[in-house]
């Protein structure tokens, strides 16, 4: 008897950093070059730090800017284990409030996303929010002042 006769399938849906990457593409079109989001794997201590104990593939979703050496605010950050989804998402606090997450245990914004659609949904809401509309525009007055004086 072989109880692996039937084998195994692989899912047919696309990885959570692919899926977001693409969805903020035109990011730095639309700040005319002055702000740029960038999706990175967190590193060995960042993970242990992280609110995604849980998954085993996590990322960060960084805003910053080419003129403002070492600024960068962590809009959220992502994570997932083999299964690929759900993926678990957590906001920077102020996004997690208007965009009504529960805040878990620690203060942390945090939510579980079933599917595709579901990341889509999430990303989409975190990045149409007041907070992080006025932070990209104040980094992008910042930015152009000092792309002037550079």
């Amino acid at each position: 008897m072989n109880i692996f006769e039937d084998g195994f399938e692989e899912p047919k849906v696309n990885f959570p950093i692919d899926v977001v990457q693409d969805a903020i593409k035109g990011f730095e079109k639309a700040t005319q070059g002055l702000a740029s989001l960038i999706g990175l794997e967190l590193d060995t201590m960042e993970r242990m730090g992280s609110n995604l104990k849980d998954n085993t593939f996590q990322y960060q979703i960084i805003l910053t800017s080419k003129y403002l050496k070492g600024y960068s605010f962590q809009v959220l950050q992502f994570g997932y284990d083999v299964t690929i989804y759900p993926v678990v998402i957590c906001v920077q606090s102020e996004i997690g409030v208007e965009i009504k997450f529960k805040r878990s245990v620690g203060g942390i914004y945090k939510i579980s996303c079933a599917d595709e659609k579901n990341l889509l949904q999430v990303i989409n809401a975190a990045f149409s929010t007041t907070k992080f509309k006025r932070t990209v525009g104040g980094l992008m007055k910042i930015a152009r002042v000092k792309s002037e004086t550079t």
